[in-house]
């Protein structure tokens, strides 16, 4: 969940306070062929020309198989690779922010959260500042803010990562974070507020983990996305509203970027 802080760039005494006051976001097989050695034999020089061509493997071949059958189920935690080095990342970076000294993690939030207002020429745009549409989401303000978007990160991205590879679970998790921020930014550009977290790339796996269960049947046949797409707007909004469990703000609207970017991913990259 992407967090908007509420300390301005000038509040450097307000140091004690801030992971308080940090915004949590709440939003967020394939199946193994037994080969018969013995085939082996029949594959003479006559009967291999009428062999079958292998086909090119498609991003949904695996989602279309998305329904195991209780033979060589994979174990539970088998989560793919660049689903744990993503998580790993994010728990290291939280580690440094939380063990680390107050005035460390002060600087990280402050340099690499990411600020409208220095997208909007009204706060001072370093260098670094056009780099925190995306190092935004590698920090978090509390160990519920982080332990939530991790769990999600597992639910939605180690099944998005089988179905259509590392490749695109890279480029829906960039989208994601820069449409989180981008929608943030439409919504209040003059903004001082810090916003951090990985909610808006999160959000957009969920947004695709959908059409992924939808365009393999496991949502049932002809299943619409209509009342996931109203549910997930209405809580979006209400959290916004209404504050998470702590009572800090929510960037909703960086939930309902990534969101929307991760259904239409399919549609821009014609999948």
């Amino acid at each position: 969940m992407a967090h908007n802080d509420q300390n301005n760039d000038n509040s450097s005494s307000d140091d004690d306070e801030k992971k308080s006051d940090d915004s949590h976001n709440i939003i967020s097989f394939d199946a193994f062929r037994n080969r018969n050695d013995s085939a082996d034999d029949d594959l003479t020089d006559e009967n291999l020309k009428d062999a079958p061509q292998k086909a090119k493997r498609k991003p949904f071949q695996w989602a279309r198989n998305l329904r195991p059958s209780n033979q060589n189920k994979p174990p539970i935690f088998n989560v793919p690779p660049l689903t744990k080095a993503v998580t790993y990342l994010l728990l290291l970076v939280f580690l440094v922010q939380y063990f680390g000294p107050m005035w460390l993690d002060y600087w990280l939030t402050h340099n690499f959260g990411f600020i409208p207002a220095r997208f909007s020429g009204l706060a001072e745009f370093k260098l670094w500042t056009a780099l925190t549409p995306i190092t935004h989401s590698f920090l978090h303000g509390s160990w519920f803010h982080f332990g939530l978007n991790v769990l999600m990160l597992v639910a939605f991205g180690a099944g998005l990562e089988r179905a259509l590879g590392w490749r695109h679970f890279l480029l829906i998790y960039v989208l994601g974070a820069f449409a989180g921020v981008l929608a943030q930014f439409i919504l209040d550009p003059g903004s001082r507020s810090i916003m951090i977290g990985a909610s808006g790339a999160i959000s957009a796996f969920f947004g695709a983990i959908l059409i992924v269960l939808q365009r393999s049947g496991s949502l049932g046949m002809g299943a619409s996305l209509k009342p996931f797409i109203v549910l997930w707007v209405v809580i979006s909004i209400l959290f916004g509203f209404m504050g998470g469990p702590d009572g800090s703000n929510i960037a909703w609207a960086a939930h309902l970027g990534g969101f929307f970017i991760g259904l239409a991913y399919f549609k821009l990259m014609r999948l």
